[in-house]
Order: structure tokens, then C-alpha cells, then sequence
């Protein structure tokens, strides 16, 4: 598994665990804090994943780095850079011609 298919897992799985965690915490069923815990956790992969790209390509200022880490944060700026950046990267889907 590549560091960008890492990043898309990371990014999907945490946005879906935080959801359901969120439901469950709404809902007052068992078991949403550690969806929650789980989601929070795997956010932090892809928010080191994304950083690391974003801190070592040279092209980038000081203060668009610094914005990418305060979008990171906010989970929006870890989508927005997975279909600017990351999905360049993943191998395409191959379709057949029938």
C-alpha cells in the first residue's frame, strides 16, 4: 500500500467513523466514543501524511504551508487536498471495452 492509497483509506475511513461516532453519541447508544477515538486517530494519519507532502515540496511559501496545516486540522482541508493533490498520484481504475 502506497503512502497516497494510506492517505485516501485514512481520510474515508475517519470521515465515516467520526459520523457514525457522532450518531451514536446523538443517539445515546454504546460504543459512539470509540468510533469517535478511532476516527480521531486515523485523521491524524492522513493529517501527517498530507503535512509531510505539503512541508517538503520547495514550490510552497511559508504561509501556504500554514494555511494547509490549519486546513488539515479542520478536515476539510485533508479532502480539498485529496482531490487537488493525492488523487493524481493513485492508480487509475482500468475499465473493459465490451
Amino acid at each position: 500500500m502506497t503512502k497516497y492509497q494510506l492517505y485516501r483509506f485514512s481520510l474515508f475511513a475517519s470521515i465515516i467513523l467520526i459520523l457514525f461516532g457522532v450518531y451514536f453519541k446523538i443517539q445515546h447508544h454504546p460504543g459512539g466514543e470509540d468510533f469517535l477515538i478511532t476516527g480521531l486517530i486515523l485523521g491524524l494519519l492522513f493529517i501527517f501524511i498530507g503535512m509531510e507532502d505539503v512541508y517538503k515540496d520547495p514550490k510552497r511559501s511559508l504561509p501556504e504551508k500554514a494555511a494547509w496545516l490549519i486546513g488539515f486540522i479542520s478536515l476539510i482541508g485533508g479532502i480539498i487536498y485529496y482531490f487537488i493533490e493525492i488523487k493524481k498520484h493513485l492508480p487509475e481504475k482500468k475499465t473493459e471495452d465490451h
